[in-house]
């Protein structure tokens, strides 16, 4: 399977979920995969519209929609007529001078399975544009080479989340942390062995506060883990995957996105 296909498998999972945010987050990384194919990259970009209309932006999804009907996608032009019908403004009813006609409620908006567009009434209220969270920055560290590569490869630059640095041992994890100060450090407990135990006790020794989310080995039962780690100052922990190809790789990426953006 494709690097691309994996990025729409995991995207389709989170829509199917009704996790639009972290759906488009994988739309936007695909789309970046696609370069010069440019029907290929009109139809991921109409699939982020649909994301975010159903989250209620719709400045972001009539972006999209744009970008894909000059691209010639079909569906992304049939939209836009509907969205353009639906928008059309009314002829404000008599009413005092000093009154203004009350605005059209948004019509509420849910993806199929399918991918279409399903309407349903409108709510009795405008529904509000829901706020991108700003790009949280990432201090990755492991010295798991494979490891290392593998959640770069699926995270790293996607829209939301950057891994700032990746570093393979403690040492420069701390001088790093000091100097990017980033939002999130994801430590892999599995290839830093006590060090990474170290890590954080020093860590939380020298009184720094940057929220750490742990990897541990997959024969590791996960309340060992929480117990022996929340004292530390662990925001969370997450398994590491025995086979980082299978269905359990990329749920891993599914969760670890999660955290990471929370």
């Amino acid at each position: 399977m494709s690097d691309l296909q994996q990025l729409l498998d995991l995207a389709n999972d989170f829509i199917e979920k009704g996790d639009y945010k972290f759906a488009i987050v994988c739309y936007n990384k695909a789309i970046l995969k696609c370069q010069y194919d440019y029907e290929e990259k009109a139809r991921i970009t109409l699939m982020e519209g649909k994301a975010y209309l159903a989250i209620g932006n719709n400045e972001k999804a009539i972006e999209d929609f744009n970008y894909a009907a000059k691209k010639g996608n079909k569906e992304a032009i049939e939209i836009l007529k509907k969205l353009s019908i639906n928008n059309t403004p009314q002829k404000p009813s008599s009413q005092s001078s000093d009154s203004s006609p009350a605005p059209k409620p948004a019509p509420s908006v849910k993806i199929g399975n399918d991918g279409t567009i399903n309407r349903t009434s409108a709510p009795a209220s405008v529904a509000p544009v829901v706020k991108q969270k700003s790009e949280v920055t990432v201090l990755l560290i492991t010295d798991d080479l494979v490891m290392r590569n593998f959640i770069s490869k699926n995270i790293e630059n996607t829209n939301g989340i950057k891994i700032v640095e990746k570093v393979n041992n403690i040492k420069e994890a701390f001088i790093k942390a000091q100097q990017l100060n980033p939002d999130i450090i994801c430590l892999d407990l599995n290839s830093l062995r006590n060090n990474a135990i170290n890590f954080l006790n020093e860590f939380k020794t020298k009184g720094m506060t940057i929220p750490v989310i742990t990897i541990f080995p997959h024969y590791k039962k996960l309340e060992e883990v929480r117990n022996e780690l929340m004292p530390l100052g662990v925001k969370d922990v997450i398994k590491r995957p025995v086979d980082a190809t299978s269905s359990e790789g990329r749920v891993f990426i599914e969760q670890l996105m999660k955290m990471l953006l929370q």
